[in-house]
């Protein structure tokens, strides 16, 4: 039945009226490229198949799929739980056949590839650089890493170029990251830091009214206890953003090292009435 379903598709392909004006190599390209995504697949397109998930479910699915792969890039392995799944999330399955090319030298980078099983070849023919293979569990467009981060200062004008050409060696499967997908994903992390860090020092500013408050009613008793938690507070806070910074990850990315939450003071009930938050 599923090998009958290939035949179905291959001559759907060729019954298709604007297929018969392509050149015969690309029309053997396309059929070959069919006929390979079904040996793996068996029939099953697990791109279409996962979008009748839940999405919750599918976060879960990707990250279980993806993570490992994509915690290989430095950048990625110190980022927070939330960025991660979100990455994860984005990531799509996608296949190469042998000999199809990923990236040519000079053209735009739109993507990152994570190879899950294969081989690609990374060559160059303008400089003396070294032919090199990428297989399983290595990636390729790391330029679009320092492309996204740009948006920090400026609007990069366009999309990183390839130094180098990648073709697949071999039959290859592996995970894609789109430059939309990344961008989209460091937008909404930024966004998160942001109401985060409004948030943490709108907390703070209550803090610091009920320890004044304190200080005029005489409780004593806890200015010492108040004066403490406060420091340590800020310490924390302080320490999470230079531990994201010696990693090297942009302060905008790392939205867990922000705390949800900041100590309350304990007031003496005489004299100020507790607020509700």
């Amino acid at each position: 039945m599923k090998l009958e379903e290939l035949r179905l598709k291959t001559r759907q392909i060729e019954q298709w009226k604007p297929f018969k004006k392509l050149p015969n190599e690309l029309q053997s390209q396309i059929k070959k490229y069919q006929k390979y995504k079904w040996q793996v697949s068996r029939g099953v397109d697990v791109e279409n198949l996962l979008k009748n998930f839940p999405k919750e479910m599918i976060k879960k699915i990707k990250r279980e799929l993806c993570l490992e792969l994509l915690m290989k890039v430095k950048l990625f392995s110190s980022l927070g739980k939330r960025v991660l799944n979100e990455l994860c999330y984005h990531a799509k399955p996608v296949l190469f056949i042998e000999r199809s090319y990923i990236s040519h030298e000079g053209d735009t980078i739109d993507e990152m590839v994570f190879i899950v099983q294969g081989k690609l070849w990374a060559y160059s023919r303008s400089d003396n650089a070294k032919d090199a293979y990428l297989e399983d569990g290595d990636y390729c467009g790391e330029e679009l890493l320092e492309w996204v981060l740009q948006f920090q200062y400026r609007r990069p004008l366009h999309l990183p170029f390839s130094t180098r050409n990648i073709q697949a060696a071999t039959k290859v499967e592996a995970f894609s990251l789109l430059a939309s997908d990344l961008k989209r994903v460091y937008d909404w992390a930024a966004r998160v830091l942001q109401s985060n860090y409004r948030r943490y020092h709108k907390k703070k500013r209550h803090y610091h009214y009920n320890y004044l408050h304190i200080r005029i009613g005489g409780g004593g008793s806890d200015h010492h206890n108040m004066s403490t938690t406060s420091d340590d507070h800020d310490s924390s806070f302080h320490t999470s953003i230079s531990d994201t910074s010696a990693h090297g990850t942009p302060r905008l990315i790392n939205v867990d090292s922000f705390p949800d939450r900041s100590p309350r003071p304990k007031t003496p009930r005489s004299t100020i009435h507790e607020e509700e938050e």
